[in-house]
């Protein structure tokens, strides 16, 4: 059978029974307590609706006491009680001695030698009788005279007596009157005082308690004695007023009966009924006319004889009687926290687990082995919601690996284990998984036995993250801040998801995301960025054919500088030596040959003798310019009146050439009736057509003729001219038709019909042979043919050159084609003219137009027009000669006028233009010179350009020293020397490129930046992620819940009570609206059911103080962080019967896994390391002490492991160990442990400091290292001496270890108690340990120890022992004073790093070199102290131990700087290059801090 969770639930209620009895009277509670109907009520003490403030029920103020009357010199002697309290009436002493010390001695001396000298006296005779006898007789006297003296009655004197009595009347009795209510009022104020104190130390586990109805019942031979109506009481108090509040919390008033378990009662159903008409309405004890009926009413409950008193009375001397009475006897007590509250929580579970609510599996794992298995199961169920958990890492607080793997290991398991020792910032760390586990949608409870370190935590996110403040609810301390906390939390989430617009949150969230990713990105950047020039400094370079680090190299150039140093340029390391010795010789070479005249004048701008005429044809232009010149006025005469167009002098040319052609043919056309054929073309129109048909026609028939003529161009014709040709052709032609078609001439033809055409065939001849064929006839007619056609064209053309009286022509003329062919060419020469030169003599017109009437068919004027564009021409020559010649001008002028111009441009321009041919001659000679210097200029040029490119200043020194010193070779060093400028430049430009300090800077920036967004988008998601998360039901809830408080207002309107209940219905239904609640244990059951919906995570701090009644807080969530430390205060089971325990233990854990680990004395820390094995994470970075207090806990309790990191600040206390020894200091023999002087110069040593300047605002402490009495006397005296006001001022509690656990102060003094007059045990338990443990390690600047015993009156197995021994001699928390140079050697330090410790030693600093932090390897290379302060002193370069250690370093080095540690970084190689200014920022910071020199 499987072990149930009910097993262990069930067990702990039996446990709770058994260590948690009913108590049935009060009294057995407290012995504090105060009956209402005795408080000193009156001016000063208000009660109700009396105080000021309505809501308080009773209000104190301080009251000033007038000092008692001064009593009367003379009587000063006889008073025995002074009288200074006025209910304690003075007193005198009936008889007085006026007898001094001598005297009283002397009397007493004086007695005993009378009773010897009488014995003497009986064993002497004579004269040595006689002499005792006498001396006898004279001591008796003066005993005599001495007894007189040594009783005065008080009532001898009637005259003392009426001066006693007077006094009495008029001075001591009325101040009485007046003071004993104001006294009586100040004792209440000062019980209340001392109450606060308690309640400080003691509030977690103590309730003050306002109890109305004083049951008084004997029944089942009990005592019943109690109130059955109680209110718990918020004790206020306001030192700057003097004031105390006693205020109801806002639970209300409630019923209790628990004193009546056991009891056999008869109406047990109304009783319960009325328990929860209490719950659902409340009850206002303050209102009779409610409460007297009621308690009237449970009074005849309880039993039919039961009553209820109405009458207003104290409850002191009252007697239980066999009927139960209700008394109105309202009470004020103090009482431990209820176990009542603990047993209704457990049965609550019990239920639960019973009615199958969920187990979360962190009780499941109490009672299951195989914690794997469910983890698997867990794993699969649950990754989803879990995993992004430990993905994403939001702390908007910086955290170092052990607090995130935390995170990580949450999201893998159902529980983790934080090991917490003192100091190691736990709170911070809650701080950062409560806002991780908001941004990622988790609700969280965080809780603890005490509130003592949850009032830390809800103040840390209060000032440290604003923004989620509100959805953290702190329940605890005063329950009126709660409330007013609960109010503002409840009311700013309402108001938050009314406002909220999820879409630009969500907006907002991405846009955030990609900020922090960019700046995560920019993070590594920079530490990739510091890594490279870190591993810089210790790289290498080669220089002067060496390897050097850049701190070698810094120290090369330094033993080199007066050797290499005198090179003047900064020659940068990536060049090399660009010259040969050969090469620089050369240089000083041209130098020398080549003067810096010459060199000037090559380097002048000279014009290129290519450009440059020869000295003719300078002569000759200026020449031609000067004859053209001379004819222009003739020129501009033929040109007036001509208008001329933009294009003219572009086509003159060409118009000339159109004008000499037209003139030109002009000569062919000089025949008088050409020239009328010439004027018909250009001016008649009509006429134009007929020359032009009279032209085609006469071609055409010359060419029908030239056709003819070529077929019968190989006969000879002979043919008389008497013949008429036509009739001749027909005749000719009926021959040839006849030969045609015949082929012969036949008879009939001869005879009849061809009779009269034979004639042809004789007269006729062909070659002189007569016709005979067809082709011979043909040939006739084709003769006759061209001769008929040479008469139509000669008649045509005579016909029509007549009106021109143009030549006529000749049918007999041989060449008459060949003449007309002529005559037809010259008109077609002038129709030519006036196409071919007409046209274009008119375009001329268009740009060069003549003056007046255009007569172009006139030679004569178009002659004069030729003349006028040859004038043009000429004109046009002369300006562009001229512009020419000025732009040659213009051209030296501009040479001349050029930046750097040579001489020879004046001299050019100038024998130019007086057309000087010798002196242009001189000056191309010296340019010539110039050109050939050249070459050389230009290889000295390129020399000294190739040097002055990286060494310009050493380039003008050789000019310098060649042309002025005469000095004509190189420096042999000069090689030495270029590598040494190349070696600076190198190290100049590694100081700029790898900028340490700016890099660490924007380190800082980015990594404050990257914490700022985080909290921004932790704050933003948390909202986001509350929104998803609250019901309708739930917002609907907050909003009545809010309206429910504002009517209760102050708590006293006649339905308070009611709104108050309904306050707590509204906030039940809106709990889980709030994410987070943070509130001690006790309040966790009070106010959260087991029945309600798990939480997703509860944090239990301080988990050490817990027993495992705690376990109820696992109950409440699925998961668990459980922070805690074995080696401070644990549950030590005081008081229980262990064999009672064990037999539970047996009875119930049966197949329980470790049940014996169950105990009293087993911690919910112990629990928790046993049920989530190997989830252990042990915080070791030290926040809290300087680390000369914290070493005795890390090396007594750590084994060292804890890595103190707090530096002392400004202002901090020196020194932080003191240890005072109280010479007279002894112990009470008595069962109290208190050793008065102890406590006398402590509390004097405290007045004394607080006087002091350096003290003002230092919280301080007091343990007793022994009980808790000590700690009484010690407050007791405070109050005296330091007043109320100062106690709360300066946070003053005085307690044992248990009141300071999860607390701390500036400032503890600790009390050993311990004398040598007492035999002390040996304080060596676990507890004993734990005790001291966190005694010691609660200040956090100093802290003193008072004892009255020394190491040899200690056991040295003490923890006494060995506290005392460490405050004698305090070891400084990280290192040994000892030698440097051994701690040089030790560590094997560089000699870079013991260069600069000498230096800073030798100005007169305390450094302490190789300064190690906590037990990480980290060592700091020097710290320089001062008295409030130190500086970390950092050098790079020295030696590289990679990548990986440098990162850890920095890391190392952020978390330092976190907790006010300054550093200081110096590399080896700016340090070796320029000690002086390498260290200048070092004195600024120093002094910046206010660390001087200690010799000074």
């Amino acid at each position: 059978m499987s072990a149930s969770p009910i097993q262990v639930f069930e067990y702990l209620l039996t446990l709770k029974n058994l260590t948690v009895p009913v108590v049935r009277d009060f009294q057995k509670y407290d012995d504090k307590y105060w009956w209402q109907s005795e408080l000193p009520i009156g001016e000063g003490c208000f009660l109700h609706s009396n105080t000021k403030d309505t809501e308080a029920w009773l209000e104190v103020y301080k009251q000033v006491i007038e000092p008692s009357p001064v009593i009367p010199k003379e009587l000063e002697e006889w008073i025995k009680i002074k009288g200074t309290e006025p209910d304690k009436f003075p007193q005198v002493y009936s008889t007085i001695s006026k007898l001094t010390y001598e005297e009283k001695e002397e009397l007493y001396v004086g007695q005993k030698r009378i009773e010897e000298l009488k014995v003497e006296t009986t064993t002497l005779t004579g004269d040595e009788l006689s002499k005792v006898e006498d001396v006898l007789a004279r001591l008796v006297k003066r005993i005599e005279d001495l007894k007189a003296k040594n009783e005065i009655l008080f009532d001898a004197e009637p005259q003392r007596m009426a001066l006693w009595q007077k006094w009495l009347d008029e001075k001591w009795k009325p101040w009485a009157s007046d003071t004993l209510p104001k006294t009586k009022i100040q004792r209440l104020y000062g019980e209340l005082f001392t109450l606060y104190q308690r309640l400080r130390r003691e509030g977690d586990s103590t309730e003050l308690v306002w109890g109305h109805g004083l049951l008084a019942w004997s029944v089942n031979d009990s005592r019943v004695f109690r109130p059955v109506l109680t209110t718990r009481i918020e004790l206020l108090f306001d030192s700057k007023k003097g004031l105390f509040q006693l205020v109801p919390t806002s639970n209300g008033t409630i019923l209790e009966l628990d004193m009546l378990s056991n009891i056999d009662l008869p109406n047990s159903t109304h009783l319960v009924s009325m328990e929860h008409f209490i719950q659902d309405v409340g009850i206002n004890p303050l209102e009779d006319e409610i409460l007297k009926p009621f308690l009237n009413e449970l009074a005849q409950t309880l039993s039919p004889n039961g009553k209820g008193e109405a009458e207003l009375i104290s409850g002191r001397g009252l007697t239980a009687e066999s009927n139960p009475i209700i008394y109105n006897a309202p009470i004020i007590f103090l009482r431990s926290q209820s176990g009542r509250q603990w047993q209704a929580e457990l049965k609550a579970v019990i239920e639960e687990i019973r009615n199958g609510h969920y187990v979360p599996e962190t009780i499941e794992a109490l009672v299951s082995v195989d914690v794997s298995k469910q983890s698997e199961e867990r794993q699969e169920t649950e990754s989803s919601q879990w995993k992004p958990i430990g993905q994403e890492l939001l702390f908007p607080l910086p955290a170092n690996e052990d607090q995130k793997e935390i995170v990580r290991r949450l999201s893998k398991n159902i529980g983790v284990v934080v090991q917490g020792p003192p100091g190691t910032g736990k709170s911070h760390t809650i701080v950062n998984l409560i806002a991780h586990l908001l941004a990622h949608g988790k609700r969280v409870l965080v809780t603890s036995q005490t509130e003592r370190a949850l009032r830390v935590l809800g103040d840390m996110i209060r000032t440290k993250l604003p923004e989620i403040a509100p959805l953290c609810v702190s329940v605890m301390g005063g329950d009126a801040r709660s409330v007013q906390e609960l109010d503002l939390s409840v009311t700013k989430i309402s108001e938050g998801l009314d406002k909220m617009n999820v879409d630009i949150l969500s907006a907002d969230i991405t846009i955030l995301r990609k900020e922090i990713s960019d700046c995560k990105s920019k993070i590594a950047r920079i530490k990739t960025e510091l890594g490279r020039a870190t591993e810089a400094e210790n790289g290498k370079v080669n220089f002067a054919e060496q390897e050097f680090s850049p701190m070698q190299l810094a120290e090369w150039l330094v033993g080199n500088q007066e050797e290499y140093g005198w090179f003047p340029d900064e020659i940068d390391d990536s060049i090399e030596i660009l010259f040969s010795d050969s090469e620089l010789i050369k240089l000083y070479g041209l130098l020398n040959e080549i003067s810096k005249e010459d060199v000037d004048k090559v380097l002048r701008r000279r014009p290129e003798l290519e450009n440059l005429p020869d000295g003719d044809m300078v002569s000759s232009t200026y020449n031609k310019l000067m004859q053209l010149r001379s004819r222009n006025d003739d020129r501009e005469g033929k040109l007036k009146g001509c208008l001329l167009s933009p294009n003219a002098a572009v086509k003159a040319t060409e118009s000339l050439m159109v004008t000499e052609r037209a003139l030109a043919t002009f000569e062919l056309l000089s025949e008088e009736w050409l020239v009328k054929v010439l004027d018909d073309i250009v001016h008649g129109e009509n006429r134009i057509v007929s020359w032009q048909e009279l032209v085609t026609d006469c071609k055409e028939r010359k060419r029908a003729i030239r056709e003819i003529e070529n077929k019968i161009v190989e006969f000879s014709l002979e043919i008389s001219s008497s013949f008429d040709l036509r009739q001749v052709r027909e005749d000719a032609e009926i021959i040839r038709t006849q030969l045609s078609k015949n082929g012969s001439l036949g008879f009939m033809f001869k005879l009849l019909t061809g009779k009269k055409s034979l004639y042809i065939l004789d007269q006729f001849k062909i070659n002189g042979s007569s016709l005979r064929t067809v082709e011979d006839i043909g040939i006739l007619i084709h003769h006759i043919d061209m001769l008929e056609a040479k008469k139509r064209l000669v008649q045509k053309w005579n016909n029509s050159i007549k009106i021109v009286d143009g030549p006529s022509l000749s049918e007999s003329e041989p060449k008459m084609l060949q003449i007309l062919e002529k005559y037809i060419g010259l008109i077609e020469v002038a129709f030519s003219w006036k196409f071919d030169h007409l046209n274009a003599l008119a375009s001329v017109s268009e740009d060069i137009k003549p003056h007046g009437v255009l007569e172009w068919t006139n030679p004569e004027w178009l002659n004069c027009f030729k003349n006028s564009l040859v004038a043009y021409i000429e004109l046009l020559e002369y300006n562009q000669l001229n512009k020419e010649f000025e732009s040659f001008s213009g051209f030296l002028k501009q040479g001349l006028s050029m930046e750097n111009a040579h001489d020879s441009w004046s001299t050019l321009y100038d024998a130019y233009r007086l057309g000087d041919g010798n002196r242009w001659i001189g000056t191309l000679k010296e340019l010539r010179r110039l050109r050939a210097l050249e070459p050389k200029v230009q290889e000295l040029i390129e020399l000294k350009k190739r040097l002055s490119s990286c060494a310009p200043r050493w380039t003008a020194q050789i000019e310098a020293e060649v042309r002025f010193e005469d000095i004509s070779e190189p420096p042999s060093s000069w090689r030495g020397a270029w590598d040494w400028r190349r070696a600076e430049c190198w190290l100049k430009k590694h100081f700029t490129k790898y900028k340490l300090e700016e890099l660490y800077e924007q380190l800082k920036h980015a990594r404050d930046e990257e914490s700022r967004l985080i909290q921004t988008l932790v704050a933003k998601s948390t909202w986001l992620e509350q929104n998803k998360r609250t019901t309708d039901v739930q917002k609907r809830s907050l909003r009545s819940w809010v309206q429910t408080i504002r009517r209760i207002g102050k708590g006293t309107g006649k339905y308070a009570a009611k709104h108050q209940a309904d306050a707590k219905k509204e906030m039940a239904s809106c709990r889980g609206a709030v994410p987070v609640w943070i509130m001690p244990l006790n309040r966790v059951i009070e106010n959260f059911k087991p029945s309600e919906e798990p939480f997703d995570v509860v944090i239990m701090d301080e988990s050490s103080q817990c027993d495992l009644f705690a376990l109820s807080a696992l109950f409440r969530a699925k998961r668990a962080v459980i922070v805690g430390d074995d080696r401070q205060i644990s549950p030590e089971g005081v008081g229980k019967d262990q064999s009672e325990v064990y037999k539970l233990i047996d009875r119930y854990l049966i197949d329980i896994p470790q049940r014996e680990r169950f105990t009293l004395q087993d911690s919910l820390y112990d629990t928790a390391l046993r049920v989530f094995p190997g989830q252990q994470i042990m915080l070791k970075e030290h926040f809290r002490c300087v680390p000369e207090i914290i070493q005795f806990s890390n090396d007594m309790f750590y084994g060292g492991t804890i890595e103190p990191l707090k530096v002392p600040s400004t202002g901090a206390l020196t020194p932080p160990i003191v240890s005072v020894r109280v010479g007279d200091g002894y112990r009470d023999e008595g069962s109290s442990a208190v050793n008065e002087p102890e406590a006398n110069s402590l509390v004097d040593k405290i007045v004394e400091l607080c006087s002091k300047e350096e003290y003002e605002n230092k919280t301080m402490g007091v343990i007793s290292l022994q009980g808790k009495e000590q700690a009484y006397v010690i407050e007791q005296q405070l109050r005296e001496k330091l007043g109320e006001g100062g106690m709360i001022d300066r946070g003053i509690i005085c307690g044992d270890a248990y009141s300071f656990q999860g607390d701390e102060r500036d400032v503890i003094f600790l009390s050993m108690v311990a004398a040598p007059n007492v035999r002390s045990g040996v304080l060596s338990k676990r507890s004993d340990e734990q005790r001291f443990n966190v005694a010691a390690s609660r200040a956090k600047e100093q802290l003193w120890l008072f004892h009255s015993v020394d190491l040899k009156d200690l056991n040295p197995n003490c923890m006494r022992y060995h506290l005392l021994q460490y405050c004698l001699d305090p070891r400084r928390a990280e290192y040994e004073m000892e030698d440097a140079e051994k701690l040089f050697r030790r560590y094997g330090s560089s000699k870079l790093h013991k260069d600069i410790h000498k230096l800073i030693v030798a100005r007169g600093y305390r450094a302490i070199p190789e300064f190690k932090v906590g037990t990480h390897p980290y060592r700091i290379d020097t710290v320089i102290e001062g008295m409030n302060a130190r500086l970390a002193i950092e050098v790079d370069g020295d030696e590289w131990h990679g990548l990986d250690r440098w990162e850890a370093d920095l890391e190392r080095q952020m978390i330092l700087e976190r907790v006010g540690w300054n550093f200081w970084r110096v590399r080896g190689s700016a340090f070796y290059r320029d000690r002086k200014t390498a260290l200048e920022s070092l004195w600024t910071t120093l002094d910046a801090m206010g660390i001087q020199p200690y010799k000074n």
